[in-house]
Formats: structure tokens, C-alpha cells, sequence
């Protein structure tokens, strides 16, 4: 009798679980960009922590795409994206406080803000005739776009 009830344990305990996924809530499922979402979120299944996981997720590849950038040599385009980088991250750590605060007002500000600053930097590769030196760079703030659009996603659930 005790091998069944615990079966019948088991076996309620893995449909509550995996019920519950396959009929989806979670919240990555309505993002644009499901996969990246679900990476940044690194399983995270209430919005706040979904949230606070993709910002700290995007300030990682932020540095990263810096550090990268900063390989490239010496040019004015390359630091214009460095210098935005820089200020997206600042932004970005302050955007944290803002979610702990709940201050969603100028939470959004804050990532809207870092989205603008990868564009920027986009648009002064462009201007600069360095888009094929800095390819990398541009492929790069692609995938921060779409991180960053995924952190407003998220935002808009808290």
C-alpha cells in the first residue's frame, strides 16, 4: 500500500509539473524571441526574477561585446560603441535597483535606453564605412537588440 500511494505521489507530482509546462504560462512564451528569452531567464518562472535574470544576462554580454569591440583597434566608431556599452551598463545595473523598487517607470526607461545605445552604435559603424571591419560588432548588437527587447517584454509582466 505505502509503494502505491507513493507512485500515486510521484505520478500526480509529474503532471502537476510537467502539465503545467505543456500548457504553457511561463514567462517566455509570448516574447518575440522565445529562445533567447528562455536563455536569458536561465528558468526563472515568475516575472520579477524572469526579469531580473535576462538584465543581469544582458549587462554579461554588454561587457562582452565591450571587452570585444576594444580588440578592434582604435577608431572613432569602435569608441562610440564602447562609450555606449559603457553607458548601457550603467543603465542597465541601475535598472536592477528600479525592479527591486518597482519603480517600472524608470525601469523601462533605463532598458529602452540601453536598446538605443546598441542602435547608436550601429548607425556610427555605418556612418564611419567600418560596417565590414566591425562585422562582428553589428552581429553582436543584434542579438543585445533582441536581449533588450526581451527585457521590455519581461518588463511589461512585473
Amino acid at each position: 500500500m505505502a509503494k502505491m500511494h507513493s507512485v500515486s505521489f510521484s505520478m500526480i507530482f509529474l503532471v502537476a509539473v510537467f502539465g503545467g509546462q505543456a500548457k504553457g504560462g511561463g514567462p517566455c512564451d509570448k516574447a518575440d524571441h522565445v529562445q533567447i528569452c528562455q536563455t536569458a531567464v536561465k528558468g526563472a518562472t515568475e516575472p520579477e526574477a524572469a526579469l531580473k535574470a535576462a538584465i543581469e544576462h544582458l549587462i554579461v554580454e554588454t561587457e562582452r561585446a565591450r571587452d570585444e569591440a576594444a580588440k578592434l583597434g582604435k577608431m572613432e566608431p569602435l569608441d562610440v560603441c564602447k562609450t555606449n556599452y559603457n553607458d548601457a551598463i550603467r543603465g542597465l545595473k541601475e535598472s536592477l535597483n528600479h525592479l527591486k523598487t518597482k519603480d517600472k517607470r524608470s525601469l523601462k526607461t533605463k532598458l529602452s535606453a540601453a536598446l538605443t545605445f546598441y542602435v547608436t552604435c550601429d548607425d556610427t559603424l555605418a556612418e564611419g564605412r567600418v560596417v565590414q571591419l566591425a562585422s562582428d560588432v553589428l552581429t553582436t548588437d543584434a542579438m543585445l537588440r533582441q536581449l533588450a527587447g526581451v527585457c521590455l517584454y519581461l518588463a511589461t509582466l512585473t
